[in-house]
């Protein structure tokens, strides 16, 4: 790893880099122990600023959008606050413009989602400082959350609870009040019957109040 590193961050550029060998490594790494090489910060902001740099992602398919944020968000003590919200910026922006999202399967959506609300939640290094940087996220949560509302219930039963859970605590943590989608969830949250029954004994109406009855209930 070390040596890998090394050589990643020596390079004048990374433009021999595919989007599968970008989000590969960065998935890597952010798996990888702590101590596995100390190129790593400097690794990881030169994987970013050679997305940043890049036209479009066009390229880049749901799981490497996926995989590259999840690495990233793991990687948020290691790496520079620049680098850091200008990768995220970018996803956004490009995922927001996409036309649907039924190239993502549920994992996709668990760690994009997961990856974006830890980002915004860092005292440090916020995405959501500006005005710009807020809008674009939130449209892309808007964006991930009607792609859910519009799933088949036959699609949702074949989540795991792992990941609907995950997409319960992402949508809380980033602020997004939407009834809609935390009905949905609740649906195939099991047990749903339990969820759903207590929402209507609790007059449960906002997406904030039915989002802590979810967590509590997942506990």
């Amino acid at each position: 790893f070390d040596k890998v590193a090394e050589h990643i961050v020596s390079l004048d550029h990374l433009g021999a880099f595919n989007p599968q060998v970008v989000s590969n490594t960065m998935w890597a790494f952010a798996k990888a122990d702590d101590n596995v090489s100390h190129h790593r910060p400097r690794l990881f902001d030169k994987l970013a600023k050679h997305v940043v740099s890049l036209h479009h992602l066009g390229e880049f398919n749901a799981q490497h959008l996926c995989d590259m944020v999840w690495g990233f968000a793991t990687e948020v003590d290691n790496v520079s606050s620049s680098q850091y919200v200008g990768l995220f910026d970018k996803v956004a922006d490009h995922i927001v413009r996409m036309e649907n999202l039924n190239t993502f399967n549920e994992e996709n959506i668990g760690n994009l989602v997961w990856a974006f609300a830890k980002a915004q939640g860092d005292d440090d290094v916020s995405l959501s400082s500006s005005s710009h940087h807020h809008h674009h996220h939130a449209g892309l949560f808007d964006k991930v959350a009607n792609h859910i509302i519009a799933l088949d219930d036959n699609d949702l039963e074949t989540y795991e609870q792992q990941n609907i859970g995950n997409m319960v605590w992402a949508f809380s943590k980033a602020g997004v009040d939407n009834p809609r989608l935390f009905e949905k969830l609740a649906r195939h949250y099991h047990p749903a019957s339990v969820v759903v029954e207590k929402m209507n004994e609790d007059d449960v109406s906002s997406g904030y109040d039915m989002a802590n009855t979810l967590l509590r209930w997942a506990k």
